[in-house]
């Protein structure tokens, strides 16, 4: 399967102080392959994406671009009946050029494993484990309009999630229902910050946040009459 995707936004204040305006490029693609056998399912591919961010003000224009490279794999294998394993692997490359023209270059491998179980014909659960990696993006374009320069940065990390998730789902027509409790840990969570003062840009890592939660829905479908009800809630620390 392929895919590709582009798209280009525009935003202009006017203001006492003058006219600001900023405007984000967006485009890249992906491109995956799916094998299957009797008792396992093996998807592979590569994605792209590509980012600018322009900001400019009366005095003053800015611009940064980056660019993410991705390389995944996953692998859903059926053990027994009841039983599946499900293990992944991503590798993630982020390229930043800053306002200075100096590169930030980050990589990461993501990995993922998921143990599910079939109750009975209604009811089945899993257990998963994994980790995402986010690095250094291009700075809002109204933020690159009140920008002047850019503080060093070169020991910035990139931001990695690890997840640990249970869920429970249950199914018979015309009925489902599903539970998920989960806990997230971020580490290394880049902030952006400009002075206004000084127009200082600055990227700097921050505290590990957690993120801890349930959902829960139940639904109903009859003929081409769908209804659903939904709860959930987060707590961060």
């Amino acid at each position: 399967d392929f895919e590709a995707y582009t798209s280009l936004n525009e935003l202009a204040s006017n203001a006492i102080t003058g006219k600001t305006s900023g405007k984000w490029e967006t485009y890249g693609g992906s491109l995956r392959n799916t094998f299957k056998t009797a008792s396992s399912t093996l998807t592979v591919g590569a994605d792209y994406n590509h980012d600018k961010s322009d900001g400019a003000n009366p005095t003053a224009q800015m611009d940064e671009s980056g660019r993410i490279f991705g390389l995944f794999a996953q692998e859903k294998y059926v053990l027994t009946p009841k039983i599946f394993l499900g293990a992944g692997v991503r590798f993630d490359d982020y390229q930043l050029t800053q306002i200075d023209d100096s590169q930030l270059n980050q990589k990461h491998f993501s990995p993922n494993v998921k143990i599910g179980y079939a109750i009975n014909e209604n009811w089945e659960t899993d257990l998963s484990w994994s980790q995402a990696f986010k690095g250094a993006t291009p700075s809002q374009s109204f933020l690159m309009g009140a920008t002047k320069s850019i503080a060093p940065n070169d020991g910035l990390k990139g931001s990695v999630a690890e997840t640990t998730q249970w869920s429970v789902r249950f199914k018979e027509v015309p009925f489902t229902a599903g539970f998920t409790i989960y806990d997230t840990i971020i580490k290394d969570p880049i902030n952006i910050n400009v002075n206004r003062t000084t127009g200082v840009l600055t990227r700097t890592n921050q505290s590990p946040i957690r993120s801890q939660g349930v959902n829960a829905n139940v639904g109903y479908q009859y003929d081409t009459f769908q209804a659903r009800l939904g709860y959930a809630h987060n707590k961060f620390r």
